[in-house]
C-alpha cells in the first residue's frame, strides 16, 4: 500500500547522531513521478527518444542512488560502477567515456574533480544530464556547467526525510 514502508535509510547523523528513516511507497512514486516529468521525460526527448545510459556512482547506503535506479524504472540503461572505479575520479571518467554514459549523478566536488579529469573537454563523450546533490554547487562549476550547450545540469537537494530531493533547479546562467 502507499504507506508501507519502501525501505529504511540510516542518515548520517549530521543532526547529532544517526536515525533510521522509513520511507514509504507513496514518497519514492512522487519522486518517481516528479522526475519522470521534469528531467527523466525532457532528457530523452533531447536524445530523440533513444534509451539514454545511466551510471549508479553512489553507494546504496546513500539515498541519491535512487535517482539512477529511477532512470531505469522509466526504461533507460543503468550501469554499476565498481566501488574502486567510482572513488577514483581518473578511472570514473574513463569509464563514463568508454561506455558513453549519459547520466551522472554525484557531489559538486567530485564534479570538479571529474571536471580536473576532462569530463566535459571538448572532443569527447560526456554526460547529457549532470545531477549534483549533497552540497553546495560552487560558482566556476555552476558557470562551467551552465555554459555548455549540450549538458543539462541539475542542482537536487533533500534530506533523507523528504525522500532524496525536495528542492530541484536546472542549473542555467
Amino acid at each position: 500500500r502507499p504507506e508501507d514502508a519502501a525501505y529504511v535509510l540510516y542518515t548520517s547523523g549530521s543532526t547529532g547522531r544517526p536515525k533510521g528513516v522509513v520511507v514509504d511507497h507513496r514518497a519514492l512514486a512522487h519522486l518517481y513521478a516528479h522526475h519522470r516529468e521534469h528531467l527523466i521525460g525532457p532528457a530523452q526527448a533531447a536524445a530523440g527518444g533513444r534509451q539514454l545510459r545511466v551510471a549508479l556512482t553512489a553507494a546504496l547506503t546513500f539515498d541519491a542512488s535512487w535517482d539512477p535506479v529511477l532512470w531505469m524504472a522509466a526504461g533507460h540503461e543503468l550501469h554499476l560502477v565498481d566501488d574502486a572505479t567510482r572513488r577514483d575520479p581518473e578511472a570514473l571518467t574513463a569509464h563514463l567515456r568508454e561506455r558513453a554514459v549519459d547520466v551522472v549523478e554525484t557531489t559538486p566536488s567530485f564534479a570538479e574533480l571529474l571536471r580536473s579529469c576532462g569530463l566535459f573537454a571538448p572532443g569527447h563523450h560526456r554526460p547529457r544530464v549532470l545531477a549534483l546533490g549533497g552540497e553546495a554547487v560552487t560558482d566556476p562549476l555552476w558557470e562551467e556547467l551552465a555554459a555548455l550547450p549540450d549538458v543539462t545540469a541539475w542542482n537536487l537537494y533533500g534530506p533523507t526525510e523528504a525522500t532524496v530531493d525536495a528542492l530541484v533547479a536546472p542549473v542555467t546562467a
